[in-house]
């Protein structure tokens, strides 16, 4: 059954008046397009409580009585690391039984919070294992990186930490970094997987390299240049075709 709507105070109060006025349950409803139940409903109510306002409901009893909330207000207060359970084996050796969400709604009323210890550590195995990577911090970059800080360096230009070996030895193209890989999408500049360089200077991850490499992807997702120097593989290719035999009518 749907919910009716409720009658504002200032039609309660109407119907108030329409009955000191001396009309019936019925006039009154057909005046204000009531039912007569209604009508008299609020009448009744006027007479037993001299007012029509909606009065508070009385509502369960709460589970806990006063004397054993200040209990466990009491024992929380003392020792904050008191478990749930501790408190319902407190109130029921008091005679009380309850459940461990009542014990959480009754702390909450108190201004208490009861909170859950973690199942999980906060340090895993895998940030134990990072401590162990020689981390540093490169101030240009204005991030720490994964070291050990000997076997790289930061070109200026290219405003990123490369591996050593590439010092002089790569194409420099100004705040490359500040882009993300072709392939996959991810940031480059803050990413924990190593850069590759591209002849023609652009970044990818080397993990995403290889997966180009794997499918036959010889070029850069950008600029289309060659990946790497193709001069070896285009030999070879010159010695396959000269080792195949022509048809004759060629």
């Amino acid at each position: 059954m749907a919910k009716t709507k409720e009658l504002s105070k200032d039609t309660r109060n109407q119907i108030v008046d329409l009955h000191q006025a001396g009309k019936t349950e019925s006039a009154i409803g057909k005046q204000l397009g009531l039912k007569k139940a209604t009508v008299g409903a609020i009448i009744r109510k006027w007479k037993t409580y001299k007012t029509t306002d909606n009065l508070p409901r009385s509502g369960a009893p709460r589970k806990i009585p006063p004397r054993g909330v200040k209990m466990i207000t009491r024992t929380v207060s003392k020792n904050p690391r008191t478990t749930r359970g501790d408190l319902v084996n407190d109130l029921q050796r008091a005679g009380t039984k309850v459940t461990k969400p009542t014990i959480s709604n009754t702390l909450r009323r108190q201004g208490l919070k009861s909170c859950s210890a973690r199942r999980v550590p906060l340090l895993k195995p895998v940030h134990v294992q990072v401590q162990d990577k020689k981390q540093y911090h490169c101030q240009p970059c204005g991030i720490c990186r994964i070291g050990p800080r000997e076997k790289y360096f930061h070109c200026e230009k290219c405003n990123l930490c490369l591996a050593s070996d590439l010092r002089g030895n790569h194409k420099c193209v100004e705040n490359v970094s500040r882009q993300n890989c072709p392939v996959c999408m991810e940031d480059m500049h803050t990413s924990r997987i190593g850069p590759h360089v591209l002849p023609c200077g652009h970044l990818l991850h080397k993990t995403c390299f290889d997966d180009m490499v794997q499918i036959g992807a010889y070029r850069c997702p950008l600029c289309m240049h060659s990946a790497w120097n193709m001069e070896d593989y285009g030999e070879e290719m010159d010695k396959e075709m000269a080792q195949s035999p022509m048809p004759t009518e060629y």
